[in-house]
Formats: C-alpha cells, sequence, structure tokens
C-alpha cells in the first residue's frame, strides 16, 4: 500500500501556459539564406550530389513495379489463397429436375402410365 501512495505522489514538474500575447497569424520574416520559394521535390536528392545516390535511384526507378502492376499480383495472391482454403468451408448443393407427361391424342398412353388402357388391336 505504501508503494502506491508513493507512486501516487510523484506526478512531474508542472507545466504550464504559454505565457504573453499569441500572435494571430504566422509571419516569417525573410532572412539571409532563406529560400521561400516551393521546393522541388522531384529530384529532392540531387541537392546531396552523391553520384551512387543518383544511379540507386535511376536503377530502383527502372525496376521498381508499378504500383497497378503490384496491386494486380496482390489480388491474384489473394485469389489463389481463397481458392485453396475453399475446402475448408461448408458448401450447398442444388438441384432440380421437373417432367410432363401427355397422352395421346387418340387416348392410348404412350408408356403405359395413367390414362385409358390400351386399345385391343384386331387379326
Amino acid at each position: 500500500m505504501a508503494l502506491l501512495a508513493a507512486g501516487a505522489m510523484h506526478r512531474g514538474p508542472r507545466l504550464q501556459g504559454a505565457r504573453g500575447p499569441l500572435p494571430t497569424a504566422w509571419s516569417q520574416s525573410s532572412g539571409e539564406g532563406v529560400d521561400s520559394r516551393p521546393a522541388d521535390l522531384d529530384l529532392w536528392w540531387s541537392k546531396f550530389e552523391d553520384q551512387k545516390l543518383d544511379e540507386l535511384i535511376t536503377r530502383a526507378f527502372q525496376t521498381n513495379l508499378d504500383l497497378q502492376a503490384a496491386e494486380a499480383r496482390i489480388r491474384e495472391a489473394r485469389g489463389i489463397r481463397a481458392v485453396a482454403f475453399s475446402g475448408y468451408y461448408p458448401s450447398v448443393n442444388a438441384s432440380g429436375a421437373y417432367t410432363r407427361q401427355r397422352l395421346a391424342e387418340n387416348g392410348l398412353a404412350s408408356n403405359g402410365f395413367g390414362g385409358a388402357p390400351p386399345a385391343s388391336i384386331p387379326m
């Protein structure tokens, strides 16, 4: 109990809010050496002037899979996995059949089921 009470007593330093008036808008002074133009992020690594880094980035762009191709491969792998595990899921089968029989025009049954008895043939 004493350890719990001692742990609860230590709360760390008390933090205080900012003092003084806060600015209502952002202001940036254009000091010497500050470039306020938007950065060109297409070739950001070229600022390091490292030939090996340039070669690695170029090779990565040339050999990297296109994002759409990578997505297609992921979908293909998920489909293969679904087929492989489909035997573990329950399955439902259904079948149906329908037959209809009619008597012949002359009243003779064609196969002997129901209807008029077969007529006798005179000899």
